[in-house]
């Protein structure tokens, strides 16, 4: 029994409804409804359940019916929220209101476009999986799709990919992506198109200068599939970036003028001591943050030109090369070369061939424009899970996470599915 002993269980007649609570041990209340037991915190938040059941129901809702219509039909557990009506609600709270309201106004030209997500959990013998769908309010779009691809992500740059990578996420035309966030946000106040823009503008001018444009230099880049992977391990990881050209003539003077320009801003700085004179005379020191100086070589390896920037006394450098129609980028030059390996033949192995891909990620990744895939046992030391003696007996035998988006004319689909070894 819940109750503690003598505790009195209380009841109470609400419209033909009868309401229970204890007295003193348990400070909720619960009805049973046809053949469901219904649990609130209190007695008000029950009794506007109790008094819905005579009004419109959840399911009779043309917003609740296109998210559910969307996701699967059974499965362990099934959630849904009207986002609007959520986003009423937070506003509408005064500790809310001095803390994220201004957040909540800025970001409302994009969460606006959200009508109502929900989510289904389904288990099976290797994997648990959950699916979530994202209804769009097309009033909001005028008459236009939020964002739809002709077609689905290939996923060929994963031949070149490491086979033990820990982490990749893939996908295509992350050009049409931006654009489309930023049209929407274009669509609020000045303060809301400035927000967006704003953010990706200051990257930019951080790393490149002002002489770079997003427009005409970096996102035509971006036009086609791209891929990023971790290989190693999360504390110290080797980073790689790939990127299937649309012009390669083109792109490769853009190519170069993003070094060049990276190069002469030196926006890469470390932590140095220096000793400083006190205004009262003594000395002292203090910590700053000194420009790395950035140095420039090419080599060739196995045909193909190999840049290099050394960025100062750094542990990692950035290095890049072509490889006919696909830039690739990564932080240590045996990476690069390990690729082109990959490439020509001479490394066999590679993510798409391996084991663990065809079993975890290939199944959700036939009909995706995003993927996403992080191996967990990677990832559970760096956060020290391993360590909590609660925890240890239930993510010791998680292998991975993956993660499917898929993108449609009146939402978003996505899938996550964790692997069990």
């Amino acid at each position: 029994s819940l109750a503690t002993p003598g505790d009195d269980l209380l009841t109470e007649i609400y419209k033909g409804y009868t309401i229970y609570h204890y007295k003193l041990s348990q400070n909720y209340y619960f009805a049973f409804v046809n053949n469901y037991l219904v649990l609130a915190g209190n007695s008000i938040l029950l009794q506007q359940i109790l008094d819905a059941q005579s009004g419109t129901k959840l399911q009779e809702d043309p917003i609740f019916q296109k998210v559910n219509n969307n996701l699967p039909s059974s499965g362990l557990m099934f959630g849904y929220a009207n986002m609007q009506k959520l986003f009423e609600t937070m506003a509408s709270n005064p500790l809310f209101q001095g803390q994220k309201m201004h957040d909540l106004i800025l970001l409302q030209p994009f969460l606006k476009m959200f009508a109502a997500q929900g989510f289904t959990m389904i288990a099976t013998e290797n994997n648990l999986a959950v699916q979530t769908f994202e209804a769009i309010d097309r009033g909001q779009l005028q008459g236009q799709s939020y964002l739809t691809y002709n077609d689905k992500y290939a996923g060929k740059l994963l031949n070149l990919a490491p086979e033990n990578a820990i982490m990749f996420v893939g996908g295509h035309d992350l050009n049409k992506e931006l654009n489309r966030i930023s049209e929407i946000f274009s669509k609020g106040t000045s303060i809301d198109a400035t927000l967006f823009s704003g953010i990706l503008a200051a990257q930019k001018e951080k790393y490149f200068g002002k002489d770079i444009s997003l427009e005409s230099d970096i996102y035509p880049l971006l036009k086609n599939e791209y891929l990023v992977t971790a290989e190693d391990n999360f504390e110290a990881p080797t980073v790689a970036v790939y990127i299937d050209l649309s012009n390669k003539n083109e792109d490769l003077l853009r190519i170069e003028k993003l070094a060049t320009a990276f190069m002469q801003k030196r926006a890469i700085f470390s932590p140095q001591i220096q000793e400083v004179t006190l205004p009262d005379g003594t000395k002292g020191r203090e910590i700053v943050a000194n420009a790395e100086d950035i140095s420039r070589t090419d080599n060739i390896y196995s045909g193909y030109n190999v840049t290099t920037l050394q960025l100062g006394s750094l542990p990692w450098s950035i290095n890049y090369a072509v490889l006919d129609n696909t830039l690739v980028i990564a932080t240590n030059p045996t990476a690069i070369n390990n690729i082109i390996d990959r490439k020509s033949g001479k490394i066999t192995t590679n993510l798409r061939a391996s084991n663990d891909f065809n079993k975890t990620v290939l199944p959700v990744m036939r009909t995706a424009d995003e993927v996403f895939n992080i191996k967990l046992g990677a990832v559970i030391p760096v956060l020290g899970l391993d360590q909590n003696l609660v925890l240890k007996p239930y993510i010791e035998g998680l292998n991975s996470l993956t993660m499917a988006k898929n993108f449609f004319d009146d939402g978003i689909s996505t899938l996550y599915v964790l692997d069990v070894l």
